[in-house]
């Protein structure tokens, strides 16, 4: 099953179940603009923490 799914260039919806591998391995192109600290952490834990990570001071939160 599909953790990912494509909706137009810039927007992407995924399951609240996934992790940065899962969504890694399933769009080879994309890469998020601030990443959690940890690829194993499910995306809902690192939105729900305020999306801070890799990145979040220079460019920005989810």
């Amino acid at each position: 099953m599909a953790k990912v799914e494509l909706s137009g260039k810039k927007t992407i919806r995924l399951d609240s179940s996934a992790n940065l591998e899962d969504i890694y391995k399933e769009t080879d192109h994309l890469r998020l603009p601030v990443e959690p600290t940890s690829k194993s952490k499910p995306i809902v834990k690192f939105l729900h923490e305020g999306g801070y990570g890799y990145g979040s001071l220079t460019e920005g939160s989810l």
